[in-house]
């Protein structure tokens, strides 16, 4: 029997918990005075595992994997 149960943060884009999207922006202004605006993108997810075999609101049934970037 598997004690585990893994939900991976590509599979739940709603939960800020294992999905998010960074969006940085970047304003750059030249000698002329023209302002260029460039923005860039980033998105990261991580895993959550819980422990089935540890009773529920204990610490340690939950835990979660580092952030990765997604293509």
């Amino acid at each position: 029997m598997d004690n585990k149960k893994i939900e991976h943060g590509v599979d739940h884009k709603d939960d800020r918990d294992l999905y998010r999207t960074i969006t940085v922006r970047q304003e750059a202004t030249s000698y002329d005075g023209s302002v260029e605006i460039s923005q860039a993108k980033t998105i990261k997810a991580r895993d959550r595992i819980t422990n089935l075999a540890i009773p529920e609101g204990q610490e340690g049934r939950v835990t979660y994997t580092a952030w990765k970037t997604v293509k």
